[in-house]
């Protein structure tokens, strides 16, 4: 945890007391060739004054000016704020800003810019600590090529803003999960006919992505109809997985697989599966919207009550990406482009709406 505070002298004049602590610790993964940083860097205002932020810079020309900041980086604990209100911090108050970072630079420092009530401007500055070495080494989650990264790195997706509270800490389970939609070698999400058997997706097998032990597996709740999550009774915040398997990998990492087929989960609670193994099939039980794999991974064994934790895959072949979802979700073609970064990919994660093949 960093702390970082306004100097002595600004404290002074603009009777401020700003302090940022960067939570978790940075950690990076690497995607279409390039490094990002993730972390949550949580504002408080320790003044009696209201401050606004201006701005947010990070090493490598990274910048979360007025207008970014209002597109939901900035997110308000306990309180629905506007969005030209929402960078305003009240005494005693606190914001949270979404960092994603996409910069090589062999070190990461943050500067914010603030203005207080009297119109007077300052910045806190300081290094951001990064977790040292390569993140996890994952195998493939499923087989074969069409595979969407939905909701995943790079973008501004409920996954990312899912933060809660966990062990007394604040939390991001998703910090680093993807839903995984299938598309079939025409660019469709699904086929003529409806139900949750028309996408290309539902029943495919679910992978083991490494070496582990089963610790947590239920089964038995029932696929939702697609689009169907606001129609059904509400679900607890443990029932929005629906079927899922928990692979303990060691060192305080879980791989999490969620929203499986009823039925079809192959594994039991303690039994030791070797990567590849399979654990089940694809689904859309609980708070699913159409049939895909959530997957993540995460520093405890509870889906929703632990810290996310950054993975990257072995390999995979970008096959390009999608421009926009909707098309999809009526039966109609992608509109798929070729891929940023093309052809195999190695220790990477793909990004927000990728396309990839794996092994």
């Amino acid at each position: 945890m960093l702390l970082l505070a306004a100097c002595g002298a600004l404290l002074a004049q603009d009777h401020t007391d700003i302090a940022i602590e960067i939570q978790p610790p940075a950690s990076w993964v690497r995607a279409h060739g390039r490094k990002h940083v993730l972390y949550e860097a949580h504002i408080t205002n320790l003044s009696r004054k209201t401050v606004e932020l201006t701005r947010l810079e990070i090493t490598g020309g990274v910048v979360f000016d007025a207008a970014r900041l209002e597109q939901g980086w900035v997110r308000r604990p306990g309180a629905e704020e506007p969005p030209d209100a929402v960078r305003r911090i009240g005494p005693g108050l606190r914001a949270i800003v979404l960092v994603n970072a996409a910069t090589d630079a062999p070190g990461i420092s943050q500067k914010a810019f603030f203005r207080g009530e009297d119109g007077r401007e300052f910045t806190v500055t300081g290094y951001v600590p990064v977790r040292p070495g390569r993140p996890l080494v994952l195998a493939a989650p499923l087989r074969g090529g069409g595979w969407m990264a939905l909701n995943g790195l790079g973008s501004l997706t409920h996954h990312r803003r899912s933060y809660l509270s966990a062990q007394g800490r604040v939390a991001v389970p998703q910090r680093y999960a993807i839903d995984w939609v299938k598309l079939d070698g025409d660019g469709t999400m699904l086929r003529p006919g409806g139900g949750n058997a028309a996408y290309h997706g539902y029943g495919v097998e679910v992978l083991a992505v490494a070496d582990g032990v089963v610790v947590q597996v239920r089964d038995g709740m029932p696929d939702r109809e697609p689009f169907t999550v606001s129609k059904n009774p509400p679900l607890t915040m443990g029932e929005s997985t629906g079927n899922h398997v928990v692979l303990d990998l060691s060192g305080s990492r879980f791989a999490i697989y969620a929203h499986l087929q009823p039925g079809s989960l192959r594994v039991k609670q303690g039994q030791r599966v070797k990567t590849g193994a399979v654990l089940g099939r694809l689904g859309s039980s609980g708070a699913s919207d159409l049939p895909h794999l959530h997957f993540q991974v995460a520093d405890r064994p509870e889906p929703m009550e632990s810290d996310g934790v950054a993975y990257v895959h072995s390999s995979f072949t970008a096959e390009g990406h999608v421009e926009s979802f909707e098309p999809l979700m009526s039966g109609k073609k992608a509109g798929l482009r070729p891929a940023a970064v093309s052809g195999k990919r190695v220790l990477e994660l793909p990004e927000d709406q990728d396309v990839v093949r794996f092994p």
